[in-house]
């Protein structure tokens, strides 16, 4: 069956992207944390090769009906390749996708087999079979790349007519079915397009994980099956969305590869989990500090997500770290790590609580928790036509101050009633008990889910907003660009919890500087009355501090912290 649809390409075969034959580009391996994974590590033989897993390559034609296939003289030779579809031939997008998820230098060079299909054959009689009344048939590879999207128009199909919508709801829902009977990750991007709604596949699907680039393309929220969802879920550095959905699609067969024989490690909304917890936000500025909006990481706590970047940038180090910390499951008696996971049942019956302690003199650089689970669908019995029933449980994620293992004051939330990703991300406050907590709708049914964290801390010098390891004039800076600011943290320069950058931070920087003398904003010999009077901030007593050197403050009770301050780092651009 073939559609009428509009067909996108990523960004266009090989537009903008430079790598040597068969090669991810090295800048790509560096910005999703591959080299410090291997730093980290020490032996990069210890990592998995992609020898355990395999995948399905699914291509739109770019140029002749039957270009669909990568180029196999790029890639290792004991790669076997086959023809999904039948009538294939070379394509040069599919070459350079392949080369972003299982090139010889990349994450998974040793894969076992990669199985192509044609878009259309895809859709069609070759898998999916859309509005037809058989069942997709079975995912039998470890991943699905969807390296294009399409947006379908009305038409009659038989003696039937179906809008567009009802097209891409059908797809959408036969792909969440396939996805949750089968246990597999599919990956599929957006358009690069950047602030154009959303395709109707795939970013729409729930099940899936969706793929964006970390310079912005297409922008959420979701446009059909429930519009207004949060999506696309996680960017990757890469020069168009095809080549960061290769990129994210080659991290989910490391993930599965590392997890191999480990049944819950290796839930397809477990590699998902792990992917976005372990991804990062400093590639996107976090103060609103930048004149052009769309490059502010920003979510609430109905919305998990930005609807442009997603979570955040794939990082392969802290997602193997994530996975490799062990399954540490919900307790009213002990304590889990600072980073871990767990899958498991959501029941009405009692909340999953899962209760840390950070020390109280650390600082919270990085606090991500993200919580998965899939929407679940099934063929309506006795239909004429292959129609589904549809249910998405209402799980909601919240993280709240702990005594004991008692829970008291709640510090944030993640609690859309439309998504099946909850996500928190905090920075910036002191270490405290804590407890994450995973709750169900009590009118709902059980439902298996994947909860992932990271908590990231360091031990502080007293004023150094920067962490740099020297209080001076940039902590001053960085008080003095957020002069009065509320619901601050401690890199918007809010150093003593008050949730206020006022004169009482400024005094905490004057009290403990250690600037030996200078500095590329100073006029003067580097001393603090002299930086307070290059930035234009108040001198006096109150600004220097009195007494010698101040403590770090421990976290009040009654603080009200909020989402979203964090270290003002803008969004790196990149060329490839």
């Amino acid at each position: 069956m073939q559609f009428k649809q509009c067909l996108v390409i990523g960004a266009c075969l090989v537009i903008g992207f430079s790598s040597a034959h068969g090669q991810i580009n090295p800048q790509v391996l560096t910005d999703m944390g591959y080299f410090d994974l291997i730093a980290r590590i020490g032996d990069p033989n210890l990592l998995p090769d992609g020898s355990g897993v395999d995948i399905m390559h699914v291509e739109a034609p770019n140029d002749a009906a039957s270009n669909y296939l990568p180029d196999p003289n790029n890639f290792d030779p004991n790669i076997t390749f086959l023809d999904g579809s039948g009538f294939g031939t070379m394509s040069g997008h599919a070459t350079v996708v392949g080369n972003h998820i299982y090139a010889p230098n990349g994450l998974v060079p040793l894969i076992d087999t990669v199985e192509s299909f044609e878009a259309n054959d895809w859709l069609g009689s070759g898998f999916l079979h859309t509005l037809n009344t058989t069942q997709p048939q079975t995912i039998d590879r470890t991943v699905t790349n969807h390296s294009w999207v399409a947006t379908f128009a009305d038409q009659t199909i038989g003696s039937t007519f179906y809008t567009g919508d009802e097209i891409g709801e059908d797809v959408l829902r036969r792909l969440d079915f396939a996805i949750d009977r089968d246990d597999k990750v599919v990956v599929a991007g957006v358009t690069n397009t950047p602030g154009q709604p959303i395709d109707h596949i795939f970013g729409n699907a729930y099940n899936i994980i969706t793929a964006t680039i970390s310079d912005g393309a297409q922008t959420g929220p979701t446009t059909l099956d429930l519009p207004g969802r949060s999506k696309p879920d996680l960017a990757a550095s890469a020069s168009n969305t095809s080549n960061a959905t290769g990129v994210i699609s080659g991290a989910a067969l490391f993930m599965q590869d590392l997890a191999q024989g480990d049944t819950d490690g290796q839930h397809a909304y477990s590699t998902k989990a792990f992917l976005m917890a372990g991804a990062t936000k400093t590639e996107f500025d976090l103060t609103n500090s930048t004149v052009d909006p769309n490059d502010d990481w920003t979510h609430t706590t109905t919305q998990p997500l930005d609807l442009q970047s997603g979570v955040g940038e794939l990082n392969i180090d802290k997602s193997h770290l994530i996975y490799t910390a062990g399954k540490q499951e919900a307790s009213s008696v002990s304590d889990v790590g600072l980073v871990g996971w767990d899958a498991y049942f959501a029941t009405f019956i009692a909340d999953n609580q899962y209760f840390i302690d950070v020390p109280t003199n650390e600082l919270i650089t990085d606090m991500s928790i993200v919580l998965v689970w899939n929407r679940e669908v099934t063929p309506v019995v006795n239909s004429p036509a292959l129609d589904w029933n549809v249910h998405l449980a209402n799980l909601d994620l919240e993280l709240y101050e702990a005594t004991g293992f008692t829970t008291t004051t709640l510090m944030e939330q993640s609690v859309s009633a439309v998504d099946n990703v909850e996500h928190i991300w905090r920075r910036g406050i002191m270490g405290r008990r804590m407890a994450i907590e995973v709750s169900i709708d009590p009118n709902d049914i059980l439902e298996e889910y994947t909860l992932a964290w990271r908590i990231e801390t360091v031990v502080p010098l007293a004023g150094d907003v920067n962490l740099d390891g020297v209080v001076d004039i940039a902590d001053l800076a960085v008080v003095g660009s957020h002069w009065n600011a509320t619901g601050a943290d401690w890199f918007w320069g809010d150093l003593n919890a008050d949730g206020v950058v006022d004169i009482a931070d400024m005094g905490i920087i004057g009290a403990n500087w250690t600037s030996p003398g200078g500095s590329s904003f100073s006029t003067g010999g580097g001393s603090f009355d002299e930086a307070l009077d290059d930035l234009g901030l108040p001198t006096g007593d109150a600004a220097n501090g009195a007494g010698g050197p101040t403590a770090i403050p421990a976290p009040p009770a009654a603080v009200s912290l909020t989402l979203l301050a964090a270290l003002g780092l803008t969004r790196r651009r990149r060329s490839h």
